[in-house]
C-alpha cells in the first residue's frame, strides 16, 4: 500500500462510519451554492438597470436600490454562513 492509498481507505472509512457528517456537509454545501447563485442573480439584475435605467418600469421590489442590498445580503447570510458552517461541520470531525 502507498501512503496516498492508506489515506483514501481512512477517509471512506470515516465517511461510511455510523453518525457520519458527510451527508449533512453536502446539504450545507447545496445550499450554500444555491444561495451563491441567486446572488449572482440580483447582482446581475442590479447591474443591468445601471445599463439600461427603468428596465423593470415602476415594479418597485425591482429597483436598484433594493436589489444591491438583497443581492449583498444573500451572498453573506445565504453563502458565506451556510457555507462556513458547512466547513465547520466537514473539518470538526477529522
Amino acid at each position: 500500500m502507498t501512503a496516498g492509498t492508506e489515506v483514501s481507505d481512512r477517509e471512506a472509512a470515516v465517511d461510511s462510519a455510523p453518525g457520519s457528517t458527510s451527508g449533512l456537509v453536502r446539504y450545507h454545501l447545496g445550499i450554500a451554492t444555491g444561495f451563491l447563485l441567486l446572488a449572482g442573480v440580483f447582482a446581475a439584475l442590479a447591474a443591468w438597470q445601471l445599463a439600461a435605467p427603468g428596465i423593470f418600469g415602476d415594479l418597485a421590489a425591482a429597483s436598484y436600490g433594493r436589489m444591491v442590498p438583497m443581492a449583498i445580503n444573500t451572498l453573506l447570510l445565504g453563502w458565506l454562513t451556510i457555507g462556513f458552517l458547512g466547513a465547520v461541520h466537514y473539518v470538526l470531525p477529522r
